[in-house]
């Protein structure tokens, strides 16, 4: 079973609607367990269960709220963590995911987790594999280094982990085309996947009335081709990362055009280094 951990570093970047999309999608040719590590339990008030309609199940070491086929070909898994520490989440999520019987059942995890901040970062541990989502807002753009310092970490002490790499979120007013992302896109990189996310208000309506918030139009494409690049469907053509030279230097200057800030040159090296 490939376990697929969706993580970024702040909330309200969308990683939570890249989760139940990528699940649906995959779906499509697989039987796919979703769990939501988020103790507020987004996803299960997306779809409209309430936080008692799900049966007590038990998976692993965790027990929580179970939902079958949440949506079509997904199961929803909501363990009840509590204050629980990271580390021993992390350690449980990597039981549940390496569980042998669960592997007979499901032929991938996609796990939905808190913003990997601080000591957060343990949880990489628990998957096998793992795509961060960052909106093209400052406050996300400054705190990409630490994290990807870690993401670093866990491929050296690991090196069957496999991170697939940064999906960008657009704030309102911002396309996907925009000379702006592509400069940034290319500043990064081949860290940045050659897929963004545009702001769409239906999201938000979708959720009030219980539907999976599928985007619309060319959002809708982009989840595809994103899910077509993390091989989650059959036939699997990669998508080829766009590449960029100069990254200390340009992705400081692609980020003070795109924003129109002074994030420091310290901001820029370091990032440029992490992702190097």
């Amino acid at each position: 079973m490939r376990s697929l951990l969706i993580t970024g570093q702040k909330g309200g970047i969308g990683k939570t609607t890249a989760a139940m999309n990528l699940a649906a999608l995959a779906a499509e040719g697989g039987r796919v367990l979703l769990v939501d590590l988020d103790p507020a339990g987004p996803i299960s008030a997306a779809l409209a269960h309430g936080p008692e309609s799900g049966e007590v199940h038990q998976l692993g070491d965790w027990t929580g709220r179970f939902w079958s086929d949440a949506v079509p070909g997904v199961d929803l898994f909501w363990p009840q963590s509590g204050n629980e520490q990271t580390d021993a989440m992390a350690m449980r999520l990597a039981t549940l995911t390496r569980n042998s019987n669960l592997s007979l059942q499901y032929d991938l995890a996609v796990v939905d987790a808190p913003c990997l901040r601080g000591g957060a970062t343990s949880l990489l541990g628990g998957c096998d594999e793992a795509l961060l989502v960052t909106r093209l807002e400052p406050l996300a753009l400054r705190t990409l280094p630490p994290l990807l310092g870690a993401v670093q970490a866990e491929r050296v002490e690991r090196p069957e982990f496999q991170f697939h790499g940064m999906l960008l979120t657009l704030p309102p007013g911002v396309r996907a085309d925009s000379p702006e992302v592509d400069q940034l896109r290319r500043s990064l990189g081949g860290h940045v996947l050659p897929v963004a996310i545009e702001h769409d208000p239906n999201l938000q309506s979708a959720t009030l009335h219980g539907a999976l918030p599928r985007t619309q139009s060319d959002n809708q494409r982009a989840f595809g081709l994103l899910a077509q690049s993390l091989q989650l469907l059959a036939p699997a053509p990669v998508l080829e990362p766009v590449h960029g030279g100069g990254k200390e230097g340009g992705l400081l200057w692609a980020i003070l055009g795109v924003l129109g800030m002074g994030l420091g040159i310290a901001v820029g090296v370091a990032v440029g280094w992490y992702l190097s």
